[in-house]
């Protein structure tokens, strides 16, 4: 049995259960194939079907039933060296000069 966590991108969480018996890996290549679609697609499962707009997808994280797998997706922000910025600033002002 597999469980599907999918990662959206407002930071949502949807899991889902699988029945297959089949590698991890092939099951994650062929789960791949499936979101690589720029339409609505549908993900069915032996215990459930959902609808999924692939592009609202930000990670997909399959597991073993008996395996545990955490997952914390965390925003970074890009922060800007001022004191780079202005010397960089200054050595213009010395050319332009």
């Amino acid at each position: 049995m597999k469980v599907i966590s999918i990662f959206l991108t407002n930071g949502e969480c949807i899991s889902v259960k699988d029945q297959d018996d089949s590698d991890i890996m092939d099951y994650s290549k062929k789960l791949s194939d499936l979101l690589q679609s720029n339409n609505v697609t549908i993900l069915h499962t032996s215990e459930s079907s959902l609808i999924v707009r692939p592009s609202k997808i930000q990670a997909v994280l399959v597991c073993g039933e008996n395996q545990e797998g955490k997952v914390e997706i965390q925003d970074t922000e890009i922060q800007e060296n001022t004191e780079e910025t202005e010397e960089a600033q200054e050595s213009e002002d010395i050319i332009s000069d």
